[in-house]
């Protein structure tokens, strides 16, 4: 049954993305949360440009990952392969594996200046949307590549995990950054699981205190095991992006592309005079 399940994610994992992002953009249009937003389609255009430039060069790490992962259940290699498990355990430990790893790697590029400046690509967003999981640098592409060889190599992580948390981590992104209105009490009810949109657009406030909170990638206990959880504000509205970046040469593809090697004046702090994108309150 791995098997199929594995053959069937590799051949549809492309399918399955535009299953969720095509309703997600639907929603977005129909019932957004934050209204008057224009200029979509280059919006997210550079976005998904961003991230395939990424891809392409950095894709081959991808096979590779999933070369070591069928190699580890070989070799019997990693934490995973030391002890027996029933075949569901072992995948359902190694997808927690494979979101913890990630947890620690999306805190330390939060922590750490250099991984920062790579980072702060996807934070200047000041229009947040389902296409902003796009918006990644592809520096920070390699980033999230050697997290999986990481995962595989330390615990053994099965193929299945892997592929399984790929879908997962894609669709929930997906939802998580999305511009849509979700009713208060089903995103706290979310909240005890998975990472939900409320918790994620705290993550994408301009307010550095409320910025390194909520790293989870798809569940939202490690914030609430490692202590940086943090509840979506119930009393404003949630401002977007970082300040340093609001000019428009900023948001543009090259913008994009050399944010990591400049080194804006203003501070990471919201200026009064600011008018950011902001996430009513629902």
């Amino acid at each position: 049954m791995h098997l199929a399940l594995e053959a069937f994610i590799e051949r549809y994992q492309f399918l399955l993305m535009l299953a969720v992002l095509v309703p997600l953009l639907v929603l977005e249009t129909y019932r957004p949360l934050a209204t008057g937003r224009r200029g979509r389609l280059v919006h997210g255009l550079r976005h998904v440009g961003l991230f395939a430039l990424g891809t392409v060069v950095f894709g081959f790490i991808v096979a590779f990952t999933s070369t070591l992962a069928v190699s580890a259940a070989e070799r019997h290699f990693g934490l995973l392969n030391l002890v027996s498990l029933p075949g569901f355990a072992q995948v359902f430990l190694g997808l927690l594996a494979i979101d913890l790893v990630h947890y620690g790697r999306h805190l330390l590029m939060h922590k750490v200046s250099l991984l920062w400046r790579l980072h702060r690509v996807h934070h200047s967003d000041p229009d947040v949307d389902t296409t902003t999981l796009f918006r990644v640098h592809p520096l920070e592409n390699l980033s999230v590549f050697i997290c999986q060889l990481l995962a595989v190599a330390l615990f053994g992580v099965p193929l299945l995990s892997l592929l399984l948390h790929s879908v997962l981590n894609t669709a929930s992104a997906m939802l998580q950054h999305a511009n849509i209105r979700l009713p208060a009490w089903a995103d706290r009810w979310m909240s005890l699981v998975l990472t939900s949109p409320g918790m994620h657009h705290v993550h994408h406030s301009r307010y550095v205190e409320e910025t390194d909170t909520n790293y989870g990638a798809i569940f939202a206990w490690w914030d609430r095991l490692f202590g940086t959880y943090r509840m979506p504000p119930e009393d404003r509205d949630i401002e977007l992006g970082l300040p340093e970046f609001d000019e428009p040469r900023y948001q543009s593809f090259r913008g994009l592309m050399v944010t990591p090697f400049i080194t804006p004046e203003a501070p990471r702090t919201a200026p009064r005079t600011s008018t950011p994108g902001v996430f009513p309150m629902r």
